[in-house]
């Protein structure tokens, strides 16, 4: 490159950034805040007992700091146990991912879970292990178990699913506390917002 070029792309960035138009530059600061069990921006606040995260939240640059060069997003999460209100399109997501995950769980889980009957069995009954493992095979191949499966596997999708798509059940401190309602509804919400 010669001189001449080099001091021309440096006259036209001047003139683009004096302008307002900018260039592919600018850097998005993105602040992503969850607040943790049985905390809540809005609860606190009234009370004067604020979170470090929600300092941090409320500490964190925002629209009214963007520039040609920096552009600033931040959102906040309130933790479990605790309101939280989501849009529909989150809400849906959650339905679905939350089903498809609960599903996922409960076959990722079955191998283990005829582990565990057979080691019970073996050791309510004793007998040779090699045959208890034998008929626990056995039970993989047998249509009523997998039918049972797939039971087993819509009916805890269904609960998980009513729990979560149920604003007051999903972020009661008692449910949050015993069954972590609340998880997956903040973290889809977190990914539909960033998108």
């Amino acid at each position: 490159m010669d001189s001449e070029s080099v001091t021309a792309a440096k006259n036209r960035s001047k003139q683009a950034e004096d302008a307002g138009m900018g260039n592919c530059s600018r850097t998005w600061h993105v602040g992503l805040f969850f607040d943790g069990v049985h905390r809540n921006i809005e609860q606190d606040a009234p009370e004067q007992r604020l979170s470090n995260v929600a300092r941090l939240f409320r500490a964190y640059s925002d629209e009214k700091q963007n520039s040609s060069l920096n552009s600033y997003s931040k959102f906040y999460f309130s933790g479990l146990g605790t309101p939280f209100n989501e849009d529909l399109t989150a809400k849906l997501y959650t339905i679905m991912d939350g089903a498809q995950s609960s599903a996922l769980d409960d076959l990722k889980n079955h191998p283990g879970d005829i582990a565990k009957d057979a080691g019970k069995t073996y050791l309510k009954n004793g007998g040779n292990w090699w045959e208890i493992v034998k008929d626990s095979g056995k039970k993989l191949i047998k249509p009523a178990e997998w039918k049972k499966l797939a039971d087993d596997m819509a009916k805890n999708a269904v609960k998980k699913t009513f729990i979560e798509a149920t604003h007051w059940l999903r972020d009661h401190p008692i449910m949050a506390d015993m069954l972590v309602t609340g998880v997956d509804t903040r973290i889809i919400s977190a990914k539909t917002t960033f998108k």
